[in-house]
């Protein structure tokens, strides 16, 4: 491996790399900020496409609430450091990765993994990496809350945990997808532009293209005008289906781990003094507040389950008319906040 400025050779370090709470970041970004990090990338957090930038919202059948999100703010060209998915076993090829010193990133099924706290109880996709390996076994890397761990696994086990069928368990949001022998090499080429990106103007940039457009949407399918109907009572709520709870409550789950994502991402744009952090106080405010209200219908569509009853009627008009305000004004505020940065001298924000 080298180093992205000097491009000298150097080992990955897995020293120092910080710890981040599990619901404020998902394990697969966790993985390629870990792989950034470690192999020498200064804020891999600020490059990652990790935004929270609202596209559309809509209510789909069975109590199903789908959220689609625009990730990349900074082109792709500097942004996808990650190589497409490659879904086989692969041993050969990830030994040879790792005898030049370059990690692998692998997904796997918690299951069948030791050191989980899941381990031969539930099923569940995770993303881990893999930085070294001696006599079939490999070393693990897995810096994500509750159970980081360091530390060599067979062959064998790895195998069962990369090729698992990750059967649904209504424990995870992330069992029944089979999990594929899945697993990404990072793309160091892509790395050598790090230093060369002027952060602020691309943020800029590209944000409004995005946020722009998203207002100025006629189409009332989508942006906007759709989203004013997520206040709407959805026929799962008046009359009772047990999966259509079970996918509410997983809907909102995801939904909230977005806005802690978005939350966190804002904290790493005034951390690094892009922007001033003034500006962004309302919507700070906003989305903390709309994060609440998420909870607090998902922890009421969890009671509804747990009891086989539904939610009364005006329980869900009071909350999910709150969160379809915020979430009409979520990309709103942005808008205002870019609209006042790009009319502002470079350095005054």
């Amino acid at each position: 491996m080298f180093d992205i400025k000097t491009g000298k050779a150097v080992q990955f370090n897995v020293n120092n790399i910080a710890k981040i709470p599990e619901f404020m970041y998902l394990c697969e970004r966790n993985a390629i900020r870990v792989l950034l990090e470690g192999s020498g990338v200064g804020n891999p957090l600020l490059l990652m496409q990790n935004g929270v930038f609202l596209k559309d919202v809509a209510f789909l059948e069975k109590g199903i609430f789908s959220t689609a999100f625009r990730r990349s703010i900074l082109p792709d060209s500097f942004s996808d450091f990650i190589a497409s998915p490659v879904y086989r076993l692969d041993w050969g090829i990830i030994q040879e990765q790792l005898g030049h010193g370059l990690p692998v990133m692998i997904y796997v099924d918690v299951y069948y993994m030791k050191y989980k706290t899941f381990y031969q109880k539930n099923h569940a996709g995770h993303y881990v990496l893999i930085i070294g390996c001696c006599e079939n076994k490999y070393q693990i890397f897995d810096w994500y809350e509750p159970d980081y761990f360091m530390g060599y696994i067979s062959e064998q086990e790895l195998e069962l945990a990369r090729i698992s069928e990750n059967p649904v368990d209504g424990t995870s949001a992330f069992s029944g997808v089979p999990i594929r022998a899945e697993y990404r090499l990072l793309n160091y080429e892509r790395l050598k532009y790090c230093g060369e990106i002027n952060h602020r103007d691309f943020i800029i940039k590209n944000l409004c293209k995005i946020f722009f457009s998203f207002i100025e949407e006629n189409d009332p399918t989508r942006g906007l005008s759709f989203i004013k109907k997520f206040g709407n009572t959805p026929r799962f709520v008046e009359n009772y289906d047990n999966s259509s709870y079970v996918n509410a409550m997983q809907s909102f789950f995801f939904l909230e781990l977005e806005l802690n994502i978005f939350i966190r991402y804002i904290d790493e744009i005034i951390s690094n003094g892009l922007f001033r952090a003034d500006l962004f106080d309302p919507l700070n405010e906003l989305s903390i507040n709309l994060r609440k209200n998420t909870i607090a219908i998902k922890n009421k569509c969890h009671m509804s389950y747990r009891r086989s009853k539904g939610m009364p009627v005006e329980e869900w008009m009071e909350i999910s008319k709150s969160i379809s305000e915020d979430l009409h004004m979520f990309p709103q505020k942005i808008y205002d906040i870019l609209t006042f940065i790009k009319c502002q001298k470079v350095g005054e924000v």
